[in-house]
């Protein structure tokens, strides 16, 4: 792939996929994604097995560039380097996906679609919009986003009754079109929290500074939301997402450095978040598989967030 080969167009925008053991799935993934967008930067983060990333690259599509890690840094390093790239290239929005997200053949479209109708109305102030997501999991077109009702309180909603005027407060990156001009100014994503609340810290960090954030209800993209099963505990319906305990350490870790930063600054995510981290411990004592290293794990994460200790632990 040769840089000259792309179009040096700020209307177009260029696909960010964050790879990590890269597989058939992926492969498939990534293909779609490529026919969607203009240009498409892969960065793997230091997997062990590239096979299928090679073979990706032996296909020799003009319009797609792999990028090589040979260390696990983090989602989030990763979805930088594909942000400054696409800078370098002169892109003013990129779309990020996590490598298990399968967009719909319309879905670039309709969310910049959907950009340029809040930008009427909001000017510069837009920075993301996302779409509508399809749990592969759970089989359902329910996706609802977090709201604010009023300071302290909140709602969730489906994008389909979700109004241009609505303040969202928390989007994942995968299948979210983000202006990348934004994302510089304000710092990039913060690499420090290696994997959990990536996407949340950043949409606080844009709460804060007043940007909108959008989402296009007819935009859809099929993710993996973790692996989710469906129980019952003396009659009530969970439905664990299964996490593994490296995971729990840095839902754990990272929330206190959330909470630190902004339970004063967005008090409704915070009163949220909260309400959301009491039910999720639940749901792992009474549904979850290997209790006992999740406990510790999440009992580690709370320690060391409260020391400040950040970044990649060993495995």
């Amino acid at each position: 792939m040769k840089i000259a080969d792309v179009i040096d167009s700020k209307n177009d925008v260029c696909g960010i996929v964050a790879a990590f053991n890269f597989d058939d799935n992926a492969m498939n993934n990534a293909l779609l994604i490529a026919r969607l967008v203009e240009h498409l930067i892969i960065i793997d983060d230091g997997s062990k097995d590239k096979s299928k990333l090679n073979q990706l690259n032996e296909m020799g599509l003009h319009n797609v560039e792999v990028i090589l890690s040979p260390d696990n840094l983090g989602i989030a390093n990763s979805l930088n380097v594909g942000a400054k790239l696409a800078l370098d290239l002169g892109y003013e929005w990129c779309i990020t996906f996590d490598q298990d997200s399968t967009p719909d053949k319309q879905m670039v479209k309709l969310l910049q679609k959907q950009q340029k109708a809040l930008s009427e109305l909001y000017g510069d102030k837009v920075a993301i919009v996302a779409p509508n997501i399809v749990d592969q999991n759970a089989n359902t077109k329910n996706c609802k986003y977090l709201v604010e009702n009023k300071k302290f309180t909140f709602v969730r909603k489906s994008p389909d009754v979700i109004s241009n005027d609505d303040k969202i407060l928390v989007v994942i990156t995968s299948g979210t079109l983000t202006n990348l001009n934004i994302l510089h100014d304000l710092g990039f994503f913060k690499t420090d929290l290696f994997i959990d609340y990536v996407d949340t810290e950043y949409c606080m960090r844009l709460i804060v500074n007043d940007y909108k954030i959008g989402v296009a209800k007819d935009a859809l993209l099929t993710h993996n939301l973790g692996q989710k099963e469906r129980k019952k505990v003396c009659g009530v319906e969970f439905v664990p997402t299964n996490h593994s305990a490296f995971r729990r350490y840095y839902i754990a870790r990272n929330s206190i450095y959330m909470y630190r930063n902004y339970a004063l600054k967005v008090p409704s995510w915070f009163v949220f978040d909260l309400i959301a981290t009491t039910y999720n411990s639940i749901r792992i004592i009474l549904c979850e598989r290997d209790l006992f290293n999740k406990v510790k794990f999440c009992v580690r994460g709370y320690f060391d967030g409260v020391l400040g200790r950040m970044g990649k632990i060993d495995d």
